[in-house]
């Protein structure tokens, strides 16, 4: 291996004290000791790409050169009891050492992006619970962190949809019996102006909620609305603009059917006619004072 990277003692680590983090090479080198690769471990410079086809470093995506945190470390650690030392083929590290090593943890899925719906299809193994977490990556999004339980049949096979995601960049993992996988990135744009639905949680206001922010220079004219459930006093807006709150002049009746038109544009400039849709008012909540 020589001197270049600084004199390296047995087991790959530096031996300048300031150096109080194993990288990911050094510990890869150390790791494939471990498995009986010694005379390949000489060769500093194949040490990642030997790590990586055996197996080392399944479900990790590191820079060779950066500080490994204790939770790298670990899944490199089971990464490697779960591979033969090159001397067996029968056994795996972590038999020979009588280890009960858990089965890994495995999600082969497909992504598919429609408008503002992802649907996620695949087969999970090695797991009796999953879920799926989501978290934006983009500030503008304001839905927050979804997580949401899969049911899976008996092979292990699911099917999740997850609908009115707004526009921006996301990342999702799997969440599995105490272990999780990697964060993906996906992205939803290019979003047609829809309207999610209309609500009516106590008699004097009607929401209509859209998938983006409503122009509101445009959406606070009374007269771009109209509704069977009288005469409208005044517009507001919440959710960063993506509700528009009708608030009437009159008190609806509890569980009565309305219907409620309109015409409102986005803040791109997509504009959107919604004609008689119909809603149903309940009594959930009081009213705001304004």
């Amino acid at each position: 291996m020589g001197k270049d990277e600084h004199d390296r003692d047995f087991f790959g680590f530096g031996t300048n004290k300031n150096e109080y983090r194993v990288t990911v090479q050094e510990f890869q080198t150390v790791l494939l000791r471990v498995l009986g690769y010694g005379e390949e471990a000489q060769n500093w410079n194949t040490v990642p790409e030997i790590a990586k086809s055996l197996g080392i470093m399944d479900d990790l995506n590191l820079v060779s050169s950066a500080r490994l945190t204790r939770g790298q470390m670990a899944s490199m650690v089971l990464n490697t009891l779960r591979l033969n030392k090159k001397d067996s083929i029968l056994f795996t590290l972590g038999e020979l050492l009588g280890l009960d090593i858990p089965a890994r943890f495995i999600i082969n899925e497909k992504l598919t992006i429609k408008n503002d719906t992802i649907t996620l299809e695949g087969v999970a193994t090695n797991t009796d619970t999953l879920k799926l977490y989501i978290r934006p990556t983009s500030s503008e999004i304001t839905d927050g962190i979804k997580n949401i339980n899969i049911v899976m049949d008996s092979n292990g096979s699911f099917s999740v949809e997850v609908k009115g995601l707004q526009e921006g960049n996301y990342e999702y993992r799997f969440e599995g019996s105490n272990i999780n996988t990697r964060f993906k990135p996906f992205t939803i744009q290019n979003l047609e102006f829809e309207l999610i639905g209309v609500t009516a949680d106590n008699l004097k206001e009607i929401t209509l909620e859209f998938n983006q922010p409503v122009d509101i220079n445009s959406a606070s004219f009374v007269s771009n609305y109209s509704t069977d459930a009288g005469s409208i006093k005044e517009v507001r807006f919440d959710n960063n603009d993506r509700k528009v709150i009708l608030v009437l002049n009159v008190t609806m009746t509890h569980q009565n059917k309305y219907k409620v038109s309109a015409n409102v544009k986005s803040t791109d400039g997509k504009e959107l006619n919604i004609t008689n849709k119909e809603f149903t008012a309940l009594v959930r909540n009081i009213p705001t004072i304004m």
